[in-house]
């Protein structure tokens, strides 16, 4: 195939090309502490747990409550799971599985907001995988949008 010729799969379209549609301002947050503040040297087993995907599923989730507080009632928080190989998934469930796993459970990123998105889900290792938060402005009237967050063998949580 040539690069004349198209491919004949639909590309996933990248965001750092296409922009972020209706992205909005992030708010400032302050209020989410960082757990060495102030603190010694960690210890090898703190430093082990701040390493677990749990922990930053945790921080994350207490971001994006704090996003909310903060936005417009026409807006919502949006996180992008970003794999290596530059596939984008807009996550509707975070989940933490084992120490350095994530599972993101969503629809394939269109810019658009298309109701036809592919379904997905993804398990990935935490190191291969950035995830990228926004606001955007909600277009039309509709429920609000509920992001899941989680722990294997935990209890889970929405934000």
């Amino acid at each position: 195939m040539t690069s004349k010729d198209r491919s004949p799969f639909k590309s996933v379209p990248n965001p750092w090309t296409t922009g972020l549609p209706n992205a909005l301002r992030i708010p400032e947050v302050k209020s989410v502490p960082s757990p060495w503040t102030g603190r010694p040297k960690p210890t090898q087993e703190e430093q082990h747990y701040y390493e677990s995907s749990a922990t930053l599923i945790k921080f994350l989730e207490a971001r994006i409550k704090e996003w909310r507080k903060a936005i417009p009632k026409d807006a919502e928080a949006v996180v992008l799971g970003i794999l290596a190989n530059g596939t984008v998934i807009d996550a509707h469930h975070l989940v933490a599985q084992g120490h350095h796993g994530i599972v993101i459970e969503g629809v394939l990123f269109s810019p658009d907001d298309s109701s036809g998105a592919s379904p997905c889900m993804v398990v990935a290792h935490q190191a291969n995988l950035q995830l990228l938060c926004y606001v955007r402005q909600v277009p039309k009237p509709r429920r609000p949008r509920v992001i899941g967050f989680g722990v294997v063998d935990a209890d889970e949580s929405t934000a």
